[in-house]
């Protein structure tokens, strides 16, 4: 009896070792994303959006060698993205800056994503310069969707597999990519810098070093190119394909198989305040948390201020929060008896452009409940006029237009409060062709 039950147990127990080989066998080490804990981008009470970001690949994007110019004599750097979304092994990355300045197309002509040459560039010249060849097969294969403009409703064309591509509209007003989902908003989320070789290449800066940055989607015609402008704000309309006016950088795209994880590094996190946490950074970084990083990264203090409308610099910030740790004082602030909120002014409606005279274009529109004025802005080719026309009226004559050029005009109300200017939203464009 006693060697039966000996015997029972010993089956069990084999038995219970081969059920747990297979286990064995299909269980990886703790990959890089488990170990620092990648997750998709984080928003705070105050509107703050937060990244995780990675470095992967190397590029020019420096004046490493010192003679005073960012270009290929100089020695690549790792490419640092912001992880938009990460399932499983799988995280979908964009880069942190612009890192090159290319054309949507060389030609003024009708195209696509899937014929325009930035398309090709992108998944050739880029691809071979700033990943070897063990990092290109972690690149994935991804179906690109090119869907048609939601305002214009030019096509996209068709899809295309892609390792390398640009956002389109619907992506880059994507919420849980961290975007705003008002594509025509002015977005803190949205604002990128250049890379000093990006600029040189030819990528516009505004004043204050914010980048525009081209999109794979097309404008209201199949010759025009979308992208953000240098204020985060989105342009449906968009720009010739092989304009050299509004000169919006490279910032590529791709998802990453992360599982291989000799092939990438944790960074750790940007916040669209302009706040950082660089887990490699022995200084002292900004926003630092307050305890000790573990394996996975902390979050920026956000302050216990209710957010409020940034005030109007008088050119394009507007609508975004005025809670920036970075200029938060160690003790609480004062009570006052200002407003801790301000409403903006809703979006102007009905705006009406017309060339009635030559080389001037009255513009009209619907009377905004509350606003104390108006601003306009327009550009010619995509160039905007960096500052605001303003008036208090709703009807407004702008003169001294160029022949044959064709004029984008949008309008937003402001609201004044303590002596501070409060935007609303910027309508939808209004295009007019100046007569002959």
């Amino acid at each position: 009896m006693i060697k039966r039950k000996r015997l029972i147990a010993s089956v069990v127990t084999i038995t219970l070792l081969l059920g747990l080989i297979p286990y064995a066998l299909h269980t990886k080490p703790m990959s890089k994303a488990a170990e620092h804990g990648l997750s998709n981008p984080r928003v705070a009470q105050d509107d703050t959006v937060t990244w995780d970001c990675v470095y992967f690949g190397n590029y020019w994007q420096n004046d490493t060698n010192g003679d005073g110019v960012a270009d290929q004599n100089d020695e690549k750097e790792p490419i640092k993205w912001r992880v938009l979304s990460v399932d499983g092994d799988d995280a979908f990355l964009l880069s942190d800056k612009n890192l090159d300045y290319q054309m949507y197309n060389n030609e003024r002509t009708n195209v696509t994503w899937e014929i325009c040459t930035v398309r090709n560039w992108l998944n050739s010249d880029f691809l071979n310069n700033a990943f070897s060849k063990e990092e290109q097969i972690a690149i994935k294969d991804t179906i690109v969707t090119n869907e048609k403009n939601p305002i214009h409703g030019t096509s996209g064309g068709n899809d295309t597999i892609d390792k390398i591509y640009l956002l389109s509209i619907s992506e880059a007003s994507n919420k849980t990519y961290g975007f705003e989902s008002n594509f025509e908003a002015t977005s803190k989320a949205r604002k990128i810098k250049n890379t000093k070789y990006a600029q040189m290449q030819g990528s516009y800066e505004a004043y204050g070093g914010d980048a525009a940055w081209l999109l794979r989607s097309l404008g209201e015609e199949k010759y025009y190119a979308t992208f953000v402008g240098s204020d985060g704000e989105g342009w449906y309309n968009g720009i010739d394909v092989n304009s050299s006016l509004g000169r919006s950088g490279i910032r590529p795209a791709l998802h990453l198989n992360i599982s291989n994880s000799s092939l990438w590094n944790y960074f750790g996190t940007i916040s669209s305040d302009g706040s950082y946490y660089d887990v490699n950074q022995t200084s002292t970084p900004t926003h630092k948390p307050t305890s000790s990083p573990s394996n996975t990264p902390m979050l920026t203090a956000t302050p216990t201020v209710t957010p409020t409308i940034t005030p109007d610099n008088g050119q394009n910030n507007i609508l975004t929060s005025a809670t920036d740790p970075s200029i938060q004082p160690k003790e609480s602030p004062k009570v006052t008896n200002e407003p801790k909120t301000v409403t903006a002014p809703a979006k102007v409606k009905g705006l009406s452009a017309k060339n009635q005279k030559k080389k001037s274009v009255t513009l009209s529109w619907k009377k905004v409940k509350g606003a104390a004025g108006y601003q306009i802005q327009y550009s010619a080719n995509g160039t905007v006029k960096k500052k605001a026309k303003n008036t208090k009226k709703t009807k407004f004559i702008i003169k001294k237009l160029k022949k044959k050029k064709t004029y984008s005009f949008r309008v937003r109300a402001y609201k004044i409060n303590s002596g501070v200017k409060f935007c609303g939203n910027w309508c939808k464009a209004r295009k007019v062709k100046i007569k002959k």
